[in-house]
């Protein structure tokens, strides 16, 4: 029942929507699990979902998600997102490079809301006086229309503490078809 309570609300907010994830990820990992898991969850909810990876990253891709039922179309570079994600209704970031991959869409008319899913403060993955760390700090504010949003509250304290931005705290994800809601007795006190 709650599973279906879920589904049922979902529907209500996503069905029809379109959502492409800019994912340019070879192996199977904690985030790219993660991202996978929401594009399942949006796919549920009834929403048109759509994954843009990079060529180079396909046979490693296929190979770590042999069994992978969402669409996903592969480009040359991050440069190369397709045009048909023009007809969706958002197109999410997943990491600082794809932060600048989707930057050009930000000046086309009627351009999808973009988003940017922040899962790690990335700077933090690179030398301080690095140019990783500067792009990676830069991805917060480089789109101004831009929605940043976490999964934790770390994430967006680092983002506010260290690039001056604010972001919505989206909470943990759900991979819906695996981990329904569980029922909790009347009886229970929390």
């Amino acid at each position: 029942v709650g599973r279906q309570r879920l589904v049922e609300g979902g529907r209500r907010c996503w069905e029809g929507h379109g959502i492409a994830f800019v994912f340019p990820i070879g192996e199977q990992g904690g985030e790219g699990n993660v991202v996978l898991a929401e594009a399942n969850a949006m796919e549920t909810f009834g929403a048109s979902v759509l994954i843009i990876n990079l060529l180079a990253n396909r046979a490693a891709f296929q190979a770590a998600y042999p069994d992978l039922d969402l669409p996903v179309v592969f480009v040359h570079t991050a440069a190369h997102v397709p045009d048909d994600v023009l007809e969706y209704d958002a197109v999410v970031a997943t990491d600082f490079h794809s932060v600048f991959a989707v930057q050009s869409l930000a000046q086309e008319a009627g351009a999808p809301i973009l988003g940017y899913y922040i899962q790690d403060f990335e700077p933090h993955l690179f030398p301080p006086d690095s140019a990783e760390y500067s792009a990676a700090l830069s991805s917060y504010s480089l789109i101004p229309c831009l929605i940043r949003f976490t999964n934790t509250p770390w994430n967006r304290t680092e983002v506010l503490s260290r690039a001056g931005l604010a972001s919505a705290w989206v909470g943990p994800g759900a991979a819906v078809t695996l981990c329904p809601p569980r029922a909790v007795p009347s009886t229970v006190h929390l």
